[in-house]
C-alpha cells in the first residue's frame, strides 16, 4: 500500500470514524472536570481531525484506488485561532481556551514557528499536531467494570492547570520557506520577551493568562504599537487586557497598523482640537453683525427703539417733581 509518507497521516489511515463527523464518544470523553461535554473543544477537535484524516488518490479514468495523499501542505496543520473563529463563529477567548484544554487533554500540540515568506518573515505561526493513539483513546473509550456514577465523577477528571509561556517552544522545521527556530534567540522570540517584560512591569504579573493574545497582537501589530498600546493603558491606570486591546481595536478602526502611522493620527488630533477651539471663542464684532442684518430688520429695530424712548419720556412726564408732591401731602394732610 503506498502511503503519504507524512508518519501522522499515515497513522490516520486505519482511523474509521463513525458516519456522523462527531463521534458520539467525545460527548463522553472530551469533558471538563465537572463531566460536562466541552462543546467548543468537540468541533474544534473535528475540524482538526478532518485535516489529517488522508484523502484517496484515484485514477481519473480507471477509479483504481492509488494510494493516499494528505490535505494540507506543510509536515503539521497550520490553523490560526481566527480560522476557527470565523468557520465556527466562535470568539477569541472561546477558540483559546478550547485549544488549551486540548492540548492539555493531550490529544493536541501546539507548536509556534517562524515562516519565511518572499517578502517577509512571520513570527510565532501556529502549526497544530494531532496526536494519533490519543484521539482514538477518546474516539474508542475502553470502559472498566466500575460503579457508572463512580466513573462519571473520577474516570475523566482534567487536570486544567494554566499554560505557561515558557513551556511553549518554536519547533525545527526545514520545509521550503520554513526556518529551523529551536533553542534560538530569534528576533522574534527577542521581541516577545521584551514585550513580556513591558506587560509584566506595566500591567499585570500573570502573563500566562494573557500569553496567546500576545502572541497574536504581536504578529498584528507589531512590537512598538502594542507597547505603545500598554504604555496608553498603563497610564489610564486600566490595568487589564481587554482594554489594551480596544485601544488596538480604536487604532486599527482609524487606519493605525504601525508606530509612524499613531504618531500622524495624534498630530491630526491634536490639530483637530484646536481648530475647534478656535471656532469655539471666535464671535463676531457686533458692529459687523449689524451691517450683516437685513434691511427689514434693521426697520423694525429703529421703530421698537422710537417706542421705548417714547415710552420712557410719558413714563418721566408722568412722575411727579419734589414741590409737586409736597402739594398733595399738604392737601392731604389739609382733609384729614
Amino acid at each position: 500500500m503506498k502511503l503519504t509518507g507524512n508518519e501522522i497521516v499515515d497513522a490516520m489511515v486505519d482511523y474509521a470514524p463513525p458516519s456522523i463527523a462527531i463521534p458520539s464518544a467525545w460527548f463522553k470523553t472530551v469533558v471538563n472536570d465537572k463531566g460536562r461535554p466541552n462543546t467548543n473543544a468537540i468541533i474544534i477537535l473535528a475540524e482538526i481531525v478532518y485535516w489529517y484524516r488522508p484523502s484517496q488518490l484515484k485514477d481519473e479514468v480507471t477509479g483504481e484506488f492509488l494510494g493516499y495523499k494528505k490535505r494540507f501542505k506543510e509536515d503539521l496543520l497550520q490553523k490560526s485561532r481566527k480560522g476557527f473563529e470565523k468557520t465556527f463563529a466562535l470568539t477569541k477567548d472561546q477558540v483559546y481556551t478550547a485549544l488549551k484544554f486540548l492540548e492539555e487533554l493531550g490529544v493536541i500540540k501546539t507548536h509556534l514557528r517562524h515562516v519565511e515568506t518572499d517578502t517577509m518573515t512571520l513570527n510565532n505561526v501556529r502549526f497544530i499536531e494531532l496526536v494519533p493513539a490519543r484521539l482514538k483513546e477518546l474516539t474508542y473509550p475502553v470502559v472498566p467494570e466500575r460503579d457508572p456514577i463512580v466513573q462519571k465523577r473520577e474516570g475523566y477528571r482534567i487536570d486544567t492547570r494554566p499554560l505557561s509561556y515558557k513551556n511553549e517552544t518554536n519547533t525545527v522545521i526545514t520545509n521550503t520557506g520554513i526556518t529551523s527556530t529551536s533553542n534560538s534567540t530569534t528576533t522574534g522570540e527577542n521581541e516577545f520577551q521584551r514585550l513580556a517584560d513591558v506587560y509584566t512591569n506595566k500591567i499585570n504579573q500573570n502573563l500566562a493568562a494573557v500569553h496567546e493574545f500576545l502572541l497574536d497582537d504581536l504578529n498584528e501589530f507589531g512590537l512598538e504599537l502594542l507597547i505603545e498600546a500598554i504604555n496608553e493603558a498603563a497610564l489610564s491606570n486600566i490595568r487589564n487586557y481587554k482594554y489594551i486591546r480596544a485601544i488596538l481595536s480604536g487604532w486599527k478602526d482609524r487606519g493605525v497598523t504601525n508606530l509612524q502611522a499613531l504618531i500622524q493620527d495624534r498630530a491630526d488630533f491634536e490639530q483637530r482640537k484646536q481648530s475647534q477651539q478656535k471656532r469655539k471663542s471666535w464671535s463676531p464684532h457686533k458692529e459687523t453683525a449689524m451691517k450683516q442684518a437685513p434691511d427689514w430688520l434693521e426697520a423694525e429695530g429703529a421703530k421698537q427703539r422710537e417706542h421705548d424712548k417714547r415710552r420712557q419720556d410719558e413714563l418721566a412726564a408722568s412722575v411727579p417733581d419734589d414741590e409737586e408732591m409736597q402739594k398733595m401731602f399738604a392737601e392731604l394732610r389739609g382733609t384729614q
